[in-house]
């Protein structure tokens, strides 16, 4: 059983978050700690924030949830929170932060898993029943995410759809560029390389532990997309009926035809870069196109200008907004808007903020290895994404800086583009 004082601490945090954070600033600290917002338990923001509290507490990470807070919110006291966190059970929390309410429920309940579906079945439904069963399985993963929600294309049904004559041209060099027919997407070249990825701790000082440790990585040429993927671009890919519509398809502060599109998962992505015909950048392919063999922390070099990137400006109505930089923009901005002062070296533009992008990896540990085209672990629970967006500031949109969300994750800031292999 928790001890008071554990739970008082959990109540406290709860409560800074109910007052402190609204619901895109709640979801952006939900992406920080590789969480998905919508699988939290409940519907209301106010039984989200309990869930996140208790998931950290159970998962040892409270005190990577208050480090999140305190950046996100540094004029706020937040309570200290010793490293492994404090045991705590959500009944015990729900009594404290709701005071009346029955002890033994939980704030939201949440309909429950196929899996506990299933174990409640009388001993006869495994007989005959198999069959049917099996086929309801089958069906259901077929139409749906669970039971009733839309589904989108999945990596194997997406890569039964495949545009053909896709043949950027032979021969290319450095400064070429090549329109897709597909969709219109003008892509840059990038000749291959030797890069160092990851971070060097005596360099960059504001490195994670998770781009440790720097190795050599040795790529192929490739022909990248020199911006993120519009929503006109996209919708030409929804019209045929392959890919689903993103999140914000009917969203006006999202939606503009020049504009990257967002709240697409990483299915949405991989499907429509497959309809295209090509696929999903590598994590190596994505850093090696963002700052080339110096090893630049930003596209552009290694000093920060935030009149080059899309990020948390003066319009930004985040509390951990920057005053002092006007980048234009609240929300998204029109793709190569920072053009060509915020390109990378190979042309490619919003390699830094506007919106994350997912790449194919699953998130892992670097190799302590030299590697050649590099293509990640090969499973994991959480995709990577790259590049920062519109939301955070300058830290997140270094070139080294890797985020990760679930591949069903449709977040209001991830987007993507996609990559060719020469001659494909």
């Amino acid at each position: 059983m928790p001890s008071p004082t554990n739970n008082h601490l959990l109540v406290q945090i709860h409560e800074l978050l109910a007052r402190h954070f609204n619901e895109d600033e709640f979801r952006e600290l939900c992406f920080r700690l590789s969480v998905t917002y919508d699988d939290l338990e409940g519907n209301s923001l106010r039984a989200k924030k309990i869930g996140l509290v208790t998931l950290t507490d159970r998962e040892n990470r409270l005190h990577k949830l208050r480090k999140e807070c305190v950046e996100m919110r540094p004029n706020v006291t937040w309570p200290p929170v010793p490293e492994q966190g404090a045991a705590s059970d959500l009944p015990h929390l729900q009594a404290q932060v709701e005071p009346g309410q029955p002890t033994n429920l939980q704030p939201e309940t949440k309909r429950p898993s196929l899996l506990t579906t299933l174990r409640q079945l009388p001993t006869w439904a495994w007989g005959g029943g198999l069959l049917g069963l099996v086929t309801l399985v089958l069906l259901l993963r077929l139409t749906s995410d669970g039971f009733g929600s839309s589904r989108t294309p999945t990596p194997t049904q997406a890569r039964s759809v495949v545009v053909t004559n896709i043949t950027p041209p032979p021969n290319a060099q450095q400064g070429d560029r090549w329109t897709r027919p597909s969709d219109g997407m003008v892509l840059v070249y990038v000749p291959g390389g030797t890069f160092l990825m990851g971070s060097d701790p005596a360099q960059d000082s504001e490195a994670d532990s998770d781009e440790f440790p720097q190795h050599e990585v040795t790529l192929s040429p490739y022909w990248l997309d020199r911006t993120e993927v519009t929503n006109a671009m996209y919708a030409g890919c929804v019209a045929t009926g392959i890919c689903a519509a993103s999140s914000y398809a009917d969203d006006n502060d999202f939606n503009g035809a020049a504009y990257p599109v967002v709240g697409v998962s990483w299915n949405d992505a991989d499907t429509y870069c497959t309809w295209a015909g090509g696929q999903l950048p590598t994590e190596a392919q994505w850093e090696f196109a963002a700052r080339g063999d110096d090893g630049l922390f930003y596209p552009w070099g290694n000093q920060w200008d935030g009149t080059l990137a899309n990020f948390c400006d003066t319009n930004c109505t985040y509390d951990w907004h920057d005053p002092d930089v006007n980048d234009g923009y609240a929300l998204t901005a029109p793709v190569g808007s920072y053009t060509p002062g915020g390109d990378s070296w190979i042309g490619a533009a919003d390699m830094a903020g506007n919106v994350w992008e997912w790449v194919d990896d699953w998130y892992g540990a670097y190799a302590n290895t030299s590697q050649t085209d590099p293509s990640g672990t090969e499973s994991g629970d959480y995709k990577v994404l790259r590049g920062g967006s519109w939301g955070p500031l300058p830290h997140y949109l270094r070139a080294a800086y890797r985020g990760s969300a679930q591949p069903t994750n449709h977040g209001l800031n991830f987007g993507f583009r996609c990559v060719l292999p020469p001659g494909s």
